[in-house]
């Protein structure tokens, strides 16, 4: 037999050696994702990340009503069965329950054997690539909420540029407004929300202080730069 050495996580290292708690089964899943937490953090991965996880695990558990060493595939493919759940959703679920058993059944951790031992049951993978959602397209979300094309995205700039100077041509109030509304466009794309609320407050401040001139002088500034630089990414194909 495999004397593997003890790694983070295994069972060696979380159960006491004899130990035989009243509530076995509970116990055995609490100490295998208390073995599954440590192996993570040895992995140096974030605790919202790890808690993330476990609470996907803890969730398909109460679903199936089951121990995870009587988990199945169909109860895997029922979970994920029906509509009204984004492909990235079920793709979300499934891959902390596959990290989980794969953890659970690896043999350098000992689990696998503890279960037989205490329970009489190995656990073994229900995810495989037959019954998992697997990431094939970049954009995963619903389709009314993919990004813009480069395409759309010049459409939507020439179109705040020409209201901005409609608007100065009529001589009316919201000129400048229309006119900031279409820098922003251009610099939250080029370079972030932050920069374009950011701008956004500066212009609301000098406003307030009457301080118009500054403003246009800034906002026309940005413009040029801005506007260079947007068209200059689009046509390169590139949104960084």
């Amino acid at each position: 037999m495999v004397e593997w050495p003890r790694a983070a996580g295994s069972a060696a290292l979380v159960l006491a050696d004899g130990a035989a708690p009243p509530g076995v089964e509970t116990a055995l899943f609490e100490a295998i994702l208390a073995g599954w937490r440590r192996q993570q953090q040895s992995r140096r991965l974030s605790a919202g990340f790890i808690g993330g996880r476990e609470r996907v695990v803890r969730r398909f558990a109460v679903f199936t009503g089951s121990w995870p060493w009587c988990w199945t595939p169909g109860e895997l493919e029922s979970r994920a069965a029906g509509g009204g759940r984004a492909h990235s959703t079920i793709r979300l679920y499934q891959g902390p329950v596959a990290c989980f058993l794969d953890y659970a059944c690896d043999p350098r951790y000992g689990w696998a054997a503890e279960c037989e031992a205490r329970v009489g049951v190995r656990p073994v993978q229900v995810c495989h690539e037959g019954n998992t959602a697997v990431h094939v397209a970049e954009h995963e979300g619903r389709p009314e909420r993919r990004p813009l094309s480069r395409a759309e995205l010049q459409a939507l700039f020439d179109a705040a540029d020409e209201m901005a100077g409609r608007a100065e041509g009529c001589r009316r109030k919201g000129s400048l407004t229309a006119f900031r509304d279409a820098t922003l466009f251009k610099v939250i794309y080029g370079w972030g929300l932050f920069s374009g609320v950011r701008l956004l407050r500066e212009g609301l401040a000098s406003r307030v202080c009457a301080a118009q001139r500054l403003l246009d002088e800034r906002l026309s500034a940005a413009a040029v730069v801005v506007q260079g630089r947007a068209r200059c990414v689009i046509g390169a194909g590139s949104c960084g």
